[in-house]
């Protein structure tokens, strides 16, 4: 068995370990399910090419279905949980959830029983413009990024299921506002100083996922990429402290991959960016055969004088300096809590989440560049408009 075969099936058992029933998948160990994490694990499977058993598809459709809120067409099952960040509100929750229930109906050949009658928020293309002009850009280009990806994920699949005309046209019209605001450094979106650094790259990984699937060439993508290489830490990691975190690393390679970095940026630095990732992510791996948000390492000097000086510019060098510093003196109440579960979690207890995020981001990896740890895995991209959509480059 390859090193690859033995973290496939490793991953797969984790899975299988958190399963409560047909479809029903917990998040943690010790935290209960709810239909993110049933998409979780399907995404993980799916990923990995471990096909659902007919009555288990079966039961993971039909309750799929009959949670979609017939009003709305959104999805119910996100957690009001306190301790949220303020910009975790229902309508951002429930729209993640119903772009995670739409990728696995898109993904399994299946459709949602209503309409996304969401969507007539937005009755026109100038509705939809005010919609994403009016996010919290300069607050945080990364919540707005993954707005305004909710918002083109819903008009994406009402294009795929109905090959609606007006959808059509306000999708249109989505990538026509991203291409004329499109930050000119960097190609990300957002205002302020944040929005060029490690913010605006998470934020944009959101758009960018929707200009990878639609096969689109995204705006600035030669400085959108070389940007992603060069906001990369010394160990290969993208946020400031030791151990990375799930999202960050997903975000970075995301950009890169849907600009064409591998095409753009010099060969030896897309492999360095890539063996990095592997090394991050492989390190948030536990005996489980589960993956955590991040293993994290406290009060190593030299590494934080070097992550304080890897940001090209001086701003960065403060953002990251301002993230040791905080995460340093919050270190006992790093937990993840979420609308997906009830509770929370340890940053380093492997979660399915996690688990997702990381393997997709040794998928994206692996496409970059040949490494005998990952050697066996044969990746399967998800048909649809979400994450786990990539595109095969290597045969």
């Amino acid at each position: 068995m390859t090193a690859g075969e033995r973290l496939r099936a490793e991953a797969l058992g984790f899975v299988e370990r958190l399963k409560r029933g047909p479809g029903r998948y917990a998040m943690t160990a010790a935290l209960p399910g709810s239909p993110f994490s049933d998409c979780f694990a399907f995404f993980v499977r799916w990923l990995l090419a471990d096909d659902l058993e007919p009555a288990e598809r079966a039961a993971f459709v039909e309750r799929l279905q009959a949670a979609q809120d017939p009003d709305t067409g959104l999805w119910r099952g996100a957690v009001r949980q306190p301790g949220l960040h303020a910009l975790h509100d229902p309508a951002y929750t429930d729209g993640q959830l119903a772009t995670f229930a739409l990728a696995a109906l898109i993904a399994l050949g299946e459709r949602p029983l209503h309409r996304l009658a969401v969507l007539d928020r937005w009755p026109d293309a100038a509705a939809l413009r005010a919609h994403l002009d009016a996010l919290p850009w300069r607050a945080n280009p990364w919540n707005s990024g993954n707005r305004a990806m909710q918002a083109g994920i819903l008009l994406s699949a009402d294009v795929l299921l109905r090959d609606d005309a007006c959808s059509r046209d306000r999708l249109e019209a989505w990538f026509a506002w991203h291409a004329e605001r499109a930050r000119p450094a960097t190609g990300f979106w957002g205002e302020g100083d944040w929005a060029d650094g490690h913010t605006g790259l998470g934020g944009a990984a959101h758009q960018h996922v929707l200009y990878d699937f639609w096969n689109r060439t995204p705006p600035c993508a030669d400085r959108a990429a070389t940007r992603a290489v060069a906001l990369q830490y010394h160990d290969g990691r993208f946020f400031p402290v030791p151990g990375g975190g799930a999202c960050d690393e997903l975000d970075a390679v995301t950009v890169l991959r849907a600009a064409g970095g591998a095409e753009v940026a010099p060969r030896t630095a897309v492999e360095r960016m890539a063996r990095g990732l592997i090394d991050v992510a492989l390190a948030a791996r536990n005996d489980d055969g589960g993956f955590c948000w991040a293993r994290r390492r406290w009060f190593d000097l030299p590494d934080a004088l070097r992550a304080v000086a890897a940001p090209p510019e001086m701003a960065g060098r403060v953002w990251t300096a301002r993230a040791l510093v905080s995460a340093h003196l919050l270190r006992h109440r790093e937990r993840r809590r979420t609308a997906w579960s009830e509770g929370e979690h340890g940053v380093g207890e492997s979660s399915m989440f996690d688990t997702w995020f990381r393997l997709l981001t040794l998928a994206h990896a692996a496409q970059l560049v040949d490494d005998e740890r990952l050697a066996g895995v044969a990746w399967r991209p998800l048909p649809a408009p979400n994450w786990g959509f990539f595109r095969l480059a290597r045969g």
